[in-house]
């Protein structure tokens, strides 16, 4: 039987790739901010770094790709900042939906389950609405920051259940090495070729993340956490 494998793509920190990782997927993070080529990430022996752009990186021949993830760096694209469009030039805007076409692109020719991620944009001025929209506290992260997904494939979008955000600044100086692990688990449990063949319901477990994702926020976003435990909703 072929290796079943999981593509993340824009993923410098590998928290979407890690609970598939986690569950014996073969896990693949592309981020341009990789070591060159592909390595096997120390953390854990599922996860490949791959170190290349996006243009000019074709997936894997050998195994099943069952499920492929994208988060978009939206630093050019975003509403909030729209009023810098005119001082970064059409350049950046031309490059950013270049990398938003060919990730439409290649996530069709997948044929698998996918999402593609940005933050509330202008990409639905160039293209369509998006299919959903979530904050990271609708899966227990907790922190909010508006998202629109673009799916296809048969993507299955998980089961909110929120808590509350706590007061903290997001302010980040590598937006990429940030991911919203609870987000990243209720995808996971929805959309996992053996939790939905197995009959479990997606219903992602919001209690088991605040003390890690106050962890993780500290550690990637530079701000301090008073962690409590969130009211669930």
């Amino acid at each position: 039987m072929p290796r079943e494998i999981m593509l993340s793509f824009f993923d410098h920190s590998t928290v979407m790739a890690q609970p598939w990782a986690d569950a014996g997927y073969l896990s693949y993070c592309i981020d341009t901010q990789h070591p060159r080529g592909e390595t096997h990430d120390e953390r854990n022996e599922n996860i490949i770094l791959v170190g290349a752009d996006l243009h000019n990186w074709l997936p894997p021949q050998e195994g099943k790709i069952v499920f492929a993830s994208f988060f978009l760096p939206a630093t050019d694209l975003a509403g909030s900042g729209a009023r810098a469009f005119h001082e970064k030039g059409i350049s950046k805007l031309i490059d950013t939906l270049s990398l938003f076409t060919r990730s439409v692109e290649l996530a069709e020719s997948l044929k698998c389950p996918y999402f593609i991620e940005n933050s509330v944009s202008t990409i639905s001025s160039y293209w369509r609405p998006p299919d959903h929209a979530f904050d990271p506290c609708d899966y227990g992260d907790l922190y909010s920051k508006k998202s629109h997904l673009w799916v296809g494939g048969g993507f299955v979008m998980p089961t909110k259940e929120s808590v509350r955000p706590i007061e903290a600044s997001l302010e980040r100086t590598n937006p990429r090495g940030f991911m919203p692990a609870g987000f990243a688990k209720a995808v996971f449990k929805a959309n996992a070729p053996r939790q939905r063949t197995t009959g479990q319901a997606p219903q992602p477990n919001v209690r088991d993340y605040p003390s890690k994702v106050a962890a993780s926020l500290e550690a990637n976003c530079g701000c301090e956490v008073n962690e409590t435990l969130p009211t669930v909703e």
